[in-house]
């Protein structure tokens, strides 16, 4: 059964962090993350797409604007509750305009894994 857990994600720089309790091992979770800007709206352009970023783990994330708010998608896997303790990621979104690679925002986050 895949447990679906839902965040609100606010990438402003200097909040603090969001952090996620998960257990080691856990494999059957997905983590969908709406995401916002302080008390504004996040505009991104279309074409966008999303990467969760660790210590050694890049996992594909999936992007998508759901009732005009911007979020992301992603599976845990084992790479990334393998070890115990606060693990942390971020997630990068990434636009191309004019056939040149932007970052748009890097949101950073905390897995507590626990044993």
């Amino acid at each position: 059964m895949i447990l679906t857990r839902k965040y609100n994600l606010d990438i402003v720089p200097g909040r603090l962090p969001l952090v996620i309790r998960v257990s080691r091992k856990d494999t059957s979770s997905t983590l969908v993350f709406s995401l916002f800007a302080g008390k504004g709206v996040l505009d991104v352009p279309a074409g966008t797409t999303a990467e969760f970023r660790g210590k050694g783990v890049n996992a594909p994330a999936s992007f998508s604007i759901v009732n005009h708010i911007p979020t992301v998608t992603v599976d845990l896997t084992l790479d990334m509750t393998e070890k115990a303790g606060w693990i942390p990621f971020e997630i990068v979104l990434t636009a191309t305009i004019d056939n040149e690679e932007y970052t748009l925002v890097t949101a950073t986050l905390y897995l507590d894994v626990r044993g």
